[in-house]
């Protein structure tokens, strides 16, 4: 009878999926391990490149973290308001929310209730079907998307050249590493 291998017995062999970040161990679940012999290690070229593209994407993250924070609103409640400002009519029922931000109901319930204490968005009835609320984004919301929109975007061109730089270098070396 084979025997099985303990789990976390693999050994771990980091490959470029694995630097993206799409295979990292989870705090559930397995641990993906691949098999050695046929992962060619990465030069160090690229991997320096990875880690500046990685550092000027995570700068750039915080940034945004910070300028969102400074107005009172976490990164997903940002995401209500651009989803909302993008849908066609600019309303979203509770249930469409939770679709658009991949959100289980409670949780799209929870942001919402959050998103209208704070003066974001508003509950307005459904004028085909008097049983649905309908949600959309009030003035404040408006105006504070708008506001955030354009320091996103300012923190997005201060870190832009860093960021291109850094993905066109990495782009380069594994280029120049592939097989012929």
């Amino acid at each position: 009878m084979k025997q099985r291998k303990p789990l976390g017995s693999g050994v771990r062999v980091y490959t470029p999926c694995c630097y993206a970040g799409l295979c990292m161990p989870a705090k559930r679940g397995p641990t993906i391990l691949h098999d050695q012999a046929a992962v060619k290690p990465l030069p160090p070229s690229i991997l320096a490149a990875l880690a500046a593209f990685r550092a000027a994407l995570s700068r750039y993250s915080d940034a945004t973290r910070h300028c969102l924070a400074e107005e009172g609103v976490s990164p997903r409640q940002f995401t209500l308001l651009a989803v909302l400002s993008q849908a066609p009519s600019g309303q979203l029922s509770v249930g469409e929310v939770a679709a658009a931000l991949h959100l289980n109901h409670n949780s799209a319930v929870g942001l919402t209730q959050r998103a209208e204490r704070a003066g974001l968005i508003e509950r307005v009835p459904d004028s085909s079907d008097a049983r649905r609320v309908l949600i959309r984004l009030s003035e404040r919301g408006t105006d504070l998307l708008h506001q955030l929109a354009r320091a996103h975007i300012t923190g997005l061109c201060e870190e832009r050249g860093q960021l291109v730089t850094s993905l066109q270098r990495w782009t380069q070396e594994l280029e120049a590493t592939e097989d012929p």
